[in-house]
């Protein structure tokens, strides 16, 4: 769940739209249409029940039906599953872009095996009824409640700093702004950096037992 969160929130920024806008660019497409088109690939892996692949094989064309991963050699072509309205994406503007939002997506939506298109459209339900600006206040302070919480009995049980940092991490808790500013967007690849270090040693400092 933290792989495909992470992979969501950096195939959604700003700054890979830039950069394959440099490499292939530029395009007539602005960062909001490929926000738009990426977060409904996405969520349409997170739907997906096949995938149609081909190959040459013997010097003949192949097509079949099969399931990730591909067998080596063939390529997907398309796949099928459910699909979301355009219209209900709506409720995810790219300011909405967070690490923590997607693995509560993926988890809600892989845990309902019988019908993931409804988990996904009462999850985006929710998001559009939710002021925006208040969600993500609230998200925040959840978030930060929680990384708060999990730093705080880390330490009162005498956890490794490098360890709480994988706890960190596999509760998808996003880092600091202050450790992404310097391109760390994960904790223990912070912890591993000397200028992270003292940035999580700091913010451990201050949530440490009395």
């Amino acid at each position: 769940m933290g792989e495909f969160a992470d992979a969501m929130f950096f195939s959604l920024r700003c700054e890979a739209f830039d950069a394959y806008q440099r490499f292939h660019g530029p395009f007539g497409t602005s960062y909001e249409e490929w926000f738009s088109q990426k977060l409904d690939h996405f969520v349409q892996i997170l739907l997906y029940r096949s995938v149609w692949v081909g190959a040459v094989v013997d010097g003949k064309l192949v097509h079949k039906t099969t399931d990730l991963p591909i067998e080596r050699g063939f390529t997907m072509e398309s796949f099928t599953g459910d699909f979301v309205q355009p219209d209900e994406l709506e409720a995810l503007p790219p300011e909405d872009n967070d690490c923590g939002l997607w693995f509560d997506l993926a988890e809600t939506v892989s845990k309902a095996a019988d019908n993931r298109l409804k988990a996904a459209q009462d999850w985006l339900k929710k998001q559009r009824k939710a002021s925006r600006s208040s969600a993500a206040g609230q998200s925040g302070w959840a978030k930060n409640q929680e990384r708060d919480n999990v730093i705080h009995n880390g330490l009162a049980r005498g956890m490794k700093r490098v360890d709480i940092c994988d706890e960190l991490d596999k509760r998808a808790i996003p880092t600091t702004p202050a450790l992404q500013k310097l391109g760390f967007y994960k904790w223990s690849d912070g912890w591993a950096d000397v200028r992270g270090r003292k940035l999580i040693q700091s913010l451990f400092s201050k949530r440490k037992p009395n």
